[in-house]
């Protein structure tokens, strides 16, 4: 048992396997080389990367400001032809996301007090030009509401 430890020592609880309960476990050994790989999901969960003040004063320097945009439900959410409108809405938002006006667009995908955000890579006023030629905010479909906001760059969902 050189290579091996005892993970914990308990005679007070009772386990159960595959369904077998009611049996106890005085010691429980495992080998150096086996208890990386069963912790390792706990080690990922419960374990934040260390950041240091010098890492964070290097990202910060690279910070960049941007603009977040909230869509929320309009007055004609439910007109007759909503589902097309929002079909060339988001036509829309393809070719700003292909322009680099956009870096990411976020629908909602439940009814809720927000149906979508952006975050555009803009100016307030330039991301107030795009959205009210909007044809799904034209039509009152949707709201929008513009907010400063800083990122950084290259940042991405995963």
């Amino acid at each position: 048992m050189n290579d091996c430890f005892e993970l914990f020592h308990s005679s007070n609880i009772n386990y159960s396997c595959r369904g077998v309960t009611g049996f106890t476990v005085s010691k429980i050994y495992f080998c150096r080389e086996i208890l990386p790989v069963l912790l390792q999901p706990f080690i990922k969960t419960h374990f934040m990367t260390k950041i240091t003040d010098a890492y964070m004063q290097k990202m910060l320097a690279t910070i960049k400001p941007y603009c977040m945009v909230i869509l929320k439900p309009g007055v004609n959410t439910t007109m007759e032809n909503a589902k097309e409108i929002i079909w060339e809405h988001g036509r829309r938002n393809f070719a700003l996301r292909k322009e680099g006006k956009i870096s990411l667009v976020c629908p909602v995908s439940k009814e809720a007090d927000i149906s979508g955000m952006y975050i555009f890579n803009t100016s307030e006023d330039e991301a107030a030009y795009i959205m009210k030629d909007d044809p799904a905010v034209v039509a009152g479909i949707f709201e929008y509401y513009i907010y400063p906001c800083m990122s950084f760059p290259g940042d991405r969902l995963k």
